[in-house]
């Protein structure tokens, strides 16, 4: 019977291979001097698409997709403290729980007349009862997250400009603090609870106890500078009670071939970057960087994994709309992004990493940064020329400018123990508290370290200092 499977498979790609070369004929053309690229605007035809399904369904393969608008961390509030749990992309549990929170986020953000203001006492109160929190990589403007949910360009800029972390009450309640003001809102829905309900309920029960228990910064009053006390921490940073252990990951270069470059990776990427392999340019740099040209761009593919695409004019163009919002862009960075890892084999997820506020979108261009997870948590990149893993330019729907560093990433089985959260703490800041005369800690989270180089990388805890970040 498999082989039968097998035999089927076969003779359908076969005939779509077939469907193909008749595609091929037809049009007489693979590249033309308006820009056309066939085997780049095939990647959108249906048969091609048909065709990467049933690849992907034999392999039992599946691309990778990052989605801007998901939270990286979610804390189940039981009621207890000793049964909070906190979920990272890579709990089984998480994109169920994130479906049921979606719902109440649409509803939310369907009207911006929705919201009204609330107290952080309320706010408090909702998180120590049943809730859920979650906790975004960077600050988004308002009214793009909600076109980023499907909600539509909604303007919400009477309202509440920017945030990063949203909280979702079992009573059926939004609530949403602006970053700029520190106000609080709140937003009644009229989804049905029963699915949040029982999301929170199960994990209520003794059973569900943690030994590492969950306090938030205003459980403890590390929210509040008392006396000679010159650190504070923001309210929701939440507080680990004992160590953790956690799996180291491997690194390494996707782009690495026998002689220098990947062959197939790279003629994939040139396909990305609209770059006609027949009549382009091609040279090699000094310290071994394999450059092409074509008359409107240069892209740039370095040994340890770098690339570097610049346009002349035009660019890449991911968005038909000219819109000085850029939405319709951003709504498809993570799609090219995507393609960008799968075309070199990287399985390895991304997230946003840089805040997207009403003044960025404001501009002609729009520059944004994303990095990479590794086993559910953030990798910080630390080789010295790249801070970010991921800065993209876009202006007027087209990547002008685009660098990366290509990396792969694989969980290990052997584990380290995290030392104790406020310990790392005081270690962290001791760095600093000759230098600020009052350190605001604004995020505490455990994060991996890559310098760029293959091999084994470990956890640590990361603490951001305002516009510092500091590593522990």
């Amino acid at each position: 019977m498999k082989e039968r499977i097998k035999s089927i498979v076969l003779a359908a790609l076969v005939i779509l291979n077939f469907i193909l070369g008749s595609q091929v004929l037809s049009t007489k053309k693979l590249w033309s001097d308006d820009g056309y690229n066939f085997f780049v605007n095939f990647t959108n035809n249906p048969v091609s698409n048909l065709i990467d399904l049933i690849k992907n369904k034999f392999t039992g393969s599946a691309p990778i997709e990052t989605h801007l608008e998901s939270p990286e961390m979610l804390i189940i509030n039981t009621g207890y403290q000793t049964s909070r749990l906190a979920l990272s992309r890579t709990n089984e549990e998480f994109t169920a729980v994130l479906d049921v929170l979606n719902e109440f986020l649409l509803d939310a953000f369907s009207s911006p007349q929705k919201f009204f203001q609330a107290s952080l006492d309320d706010l408090h109160a909702a998180l120590t009862t049943k809730s859920v929190y979650m906790r975004y990589p960077a600050d988004y403007d308002s009214t793009l997250f909600a076109y980023l949910l499907g909600a539509g360009s909604l303007d919400y800029s009477q309202v509440f400009f920017f945030f990063f972390d949203i909280v979702v009450s079992a009573d059926g309640n939004v609530w949403v603090t602006d970053s700029l003001t520190g106000i609080v809102y709140r937003c009644p829905t009229a989804v049905s609870t029963i699915a949040l309900s029982d999301v929170i309920d199960s994990h209520a029960s003794e059973n569900e106890q943690s030994s590492v228990i969950i306090n938030y910064a205003f459980d403890l009053g590390f929210d509040t500078a008392l006396m000679t006390q010159r650190t504070v921490l923001s309210p929701m940073i939440p507080i680990y009670s004992g160590d953790f252990n956690i799996n180291t990951v491997t690194a390494s270069n996707p782009l690495a071939g026998s002689n220098n470059l990947n062959a197939p990776s790279v003629t994939n990427l040139l396909k990305l970057f609209n770059m006609n392999p027949n009549i382009l340019r091609r040279y090699t740099e000094a310290d071994g960087t394999t450059v092409f040209v074509e008359n409107n761009a240069i892209l740039k593919l370095s040994p340890n994994g770098t690339i570097d695409y610049t346009a002349k004019s035009n660019g890449v163009q991911i968005s038909k709309s000219n819109s000085s919002s850029h939405y319709d862009s951003i709504s498809a960075i993570a799609e090219f992004v995507d393609s960008i890892n799968t075309a070199v084999n990287s399985e390895s997820m991304m997230q946003l990493s840089s805040d997207i506020t009403a003044k960025q979108l404001s501009q002609d261009s729009l520059v944004v940064a994303l990095d990479y997870l590794a086993n559910g948590f953030s990798v910080k990149l630390d080789n010295g020329n790249l801070q970010n893993a991921v800065i993209i330019e876009i202006k007027d729907g087209r990547i002008i400018n685009y660098r990366q560093l290509l990396r792969s990433y694989s969980v290990d089985e052997n584990t380290i123990t995290i030392p104790d959260y406020i310990t790392a703490l005081d270690d962290a800041i001791s760095k600093y508290e000759n230098q600020l005369n009052d350190i605001e800690i604004s995020k505490i989270d455990i994060a991996y370290s890559d310098d760029g180089s293959d091999g084994e990388k470990q956890p640590f805890w990361n603490v951001g200092v305002k516009e510092i970040v500091i590593t522990g």
